[in-house]
């Protein structure tokens, strides 16, 4: 993947033999998704060794995944006290900071990441994904170009720059990186929703159908997909089947403004207007938490 995918560049990593087994452990769990066993291992780790800048660094990442923002924090920075540059504990502060919504320094450690390791994909998707997140396309667009030059493999940066491009209503281009993503990974969901839900802005009904339809097949709890194939079916006057679609996008993620508002739309249609308040309220609601 471009941006997590990524190996630990720097670090000392002192310490016992045992140590050292618990950093590689905590590394397996880690990449299983058994963060709290990752912790827990670097923990001991830690006690073992508490110069050792990459368990420092690790349990800093597992706890970013874990959403344990302010402990990743700490982490990093205890890393990079030991090694200033540590390349791999900058960037990953950077994401976290990025998660925080705390942009300058998120791009302060981006950009100090990439003066040192200029030529790194998964920095340059993450400081172009940055940039996106703050309305700078164009510099978004040129990490991103950037990265697919180092790495035209990598299905998952085409589709990113997709995104970006239908951002900004740059459909065509979207289409084209999305098949490239396809060509490369055909199987890839998170591009099959993302063709198909530029498809449905350019009015092309089918195909978006046929992509979304695909991507549910692989992925039946994508919601997504499936709030994106609701808003078509919508479109289409299949207004049961789109109310089916968008409940379960919105039992998926309570938090779906975009799939309340369309279910809001749909429900309005169906004359059942006080659901349809029900669901515009809540999506206000959403919509207003996210503010500022």
């Amino acid at each position: 993947m471009a941006t997590e995918g990524r190996r630990s560049t720097g670090g000392s990593a002192p310490g016992s033999r045992r140590n050292r087994l618990l950093v590689e452990r905590a590394k397996t769990y880690k990449e299983m998704g058994r963060l709290e066993e990752a912790i827990t291992d670097l923990t001991e780790a830690l006690l073992l060794a508490p110069g050792d800048d990459i368990a420092w660094a690790e349990r800093g990442e597992a706890c970013r995944l874990a959403h344990r923002f302010d402990e990743a924090l700490f982490d990093f920075d205890k890393a990079i006290e030991i090694d200033p540059d540590y390349v791999y504990a900058i960037g990953s502060r950077g994401q976290t900071y990025m998660a925080l919504n705390r942009f300058d320094e998120a791009y302060a450690d981006f950009c100090r990441a990439l003066e040192l390791a200029p030529n790194t994909t998964w920095l340059l998707t993450s400081r172009a994904l940055l940039f996106r997140k703050t309305g700078r396309y164009d510099d978004a667009e040129s990490d991103l170009t950037r990265a697919i030059a180092l790495d035209p493999e990598d299905a998952e940066l085409h589709g990113i720059r997709g995104d970006l491009y239908y951002d900004v209503d740059r459909y065509d281009e979207a289409l084209a990186d999305f098949a490239q993503a396809l060509r490369l990974e055909p199987n890839s969901v998170r591009a099959l929703v993302s063709r198909g839900e530029t498809y449905r802005m350019m009015d092309r009904l089918d195909e978006a159908l046929s992509d979304l339809n695909h991507a549910l097949q692989l992925d039946a709890g994508n919601d997504r997909a499936l709030a994106s194939r609701g808003a078509i079916l919508h479109e289409l006057d299949r207004d049961e089947e789109a109310l089916a679609d968008l409940t379960r996008a919105v039992e998926i993620d309570p938090e779906y403004t975009w799939a309340y508002a369309r279910r809001s739309e749909v429900l309005r249609s169906l004359g059942r207007y006080e659901e349809s308040l029900t669901d515009i309220n809540r999506a206000m609601e959403l919509d207003a938490g996210t503010e500022g």
